[in-house]
């Protein structure tokens, strides 16, 4: 009877710790998905098909993979969903997790009122963006719920109305959902102001609380012109043009805060139009450039101007180029010319 009540005891014992550890144990962080190796014959519909038994559920695999790819640099975002190669590291989320991506990114537009719906995150889930209209087709206010409950999480009400005029505009122009400092959460922007600094819209940038499920509106980055997130790269871009020239700006999200690291100017009709632009670049004396320009031209014609620098590295180089007059494209003619630091520190930033 004795040795029945000690086995009893220590069952208890061994009960009583298991629940304690489990309650102190934190969650899975995990448990929204899995990881999967891309295989041989392997496509993201062949591969939907296998888990949720739907192909045309691939788009929650690329959304999912991108969202890990925020935290897990093993993971990378998929650009192109017709190309995955073997070996690759995909995240496929639950069934539960798939349907609720797949359930956002419809506008609905009723009358007063434009109903966005995006998914923020798995531990989030899905919001809606009611926007209300004026009359004159100027914007009121955003109303944002949560799409599970439909309640109310959060109201934002504008000082002054927005004009944008939706009765010409497309409203799903007006506010854009994408993830501006890269932690896998879902921000947004709104339009506040059409034609704003001159040629450019300007927008409003929210950015998603984790802490608090509410979003909280980032100055700086909204004092960004044009700017769009390059998630693969980690980066934002700011688009900056006029008629001869254009300018992108290249930020990386740090402490909380966009920090430039490359700036890439393009000038047209370099001679004409950007002497400054091109004493700037070589220093104060574009009298060089100018002249290997015109000797690799040969009739006359105009050039262009390309300078790339990273103001974090300390390096800056130049191309010229011409328009081809079998193309009509722009092609760079001689070499880079270095004008500080190294020409493979710059070169990477021409692609923009």
């Amino acid at each position: 009877m004795r040795k029945f009540h000690l086995i009893l005891m220590l069952a208890l014992l061994a009960f009583i710790f298991a629940m304690n550890s489990a309650l102190a144990s934190p969650p899975n962080q995990d448990s929204w998905g899995e990881t999967y190796i891309v295989q041989a014959d392997d496509w993201l519909s062949k591969i939907a098909d296998k888990f949720y038994g739907d192909a045309f559920m691939y788009p929650a695999i690329v959304e999912a993979t991108t969202i890990k790819a925020m935290s897990d640099d093993t993971f990378t975002v998929i650009d192109n969903p017709n190309l995955i190669h073997v070996g690759q590291k995909l995240w496929v989320p639950t069934q539960s997790v798939a349907e609720q991506i797949m359930s956002a990114g419809n506008i609905l537009d009723r009358g007063d009122v434009t109903t966005f719906k995006y998914f923020i995150h798995p531990d989030v889930g899905v919001y809606e963006f009611r926007v209300r209209w004026n009359s004159d087709g100027s914007a009121n206010s955003i109303e944002i719920y949560d799409a599970q409950i439909q309640t109310s999480v959060q109201p934002i009400n504008f000082a002054a109305d927005v004009f944008y005029d939706r009765n010409i505009r497309a409203p799903d122009a007006f506010l854009e959902a994408a993830d501006y400092n890269f932690d896998g959460y879902t921000d947004f922007r709104h339009v506040a102001e059409i034609g704003g600094r001159g040629v450019y819209n300007t927008h409003m940038i929210w950015l998603f609380d984790a802490q608090t499920n509410r979003f909280v509106l980032d100055e700086t980055l909204s004092s960004l012109r044009s700017v769009r997130p390059v998630p693969k790269k980690k980066e934002l871009v700011s688009h900056i043009w006029d008629p001869t020239s254009e300018a992108f700006l290249i930020y990386q999200y740090r402490e909380q805060s966009p920090v430039l690291v490359r700036d890439v100017e393009k000038c047209l009709l370099a001679e004409k139009y950007c002497t400054d632009f091109l004493d700037k670049a070589a220093g104060g004396d574009a009298s060089g450039l100018i002249e290997q320009a015109r000797q690799s031209r040969g009739d006359g014609q105009d050039f262009g101007a390309l300078v790339v620098s990273q103001p974090d590295a300390d390096a800056a180089c130049l191309s010229i180029f011409v328009p081809d007059e079998r193309t009509g494209w722009w092609s760079t003619i001689g070499e880079q010319v270095v004008i500080q630091g190294n020409e493979a520190q710059c070169r990477a930033a021409e692609e923009y």
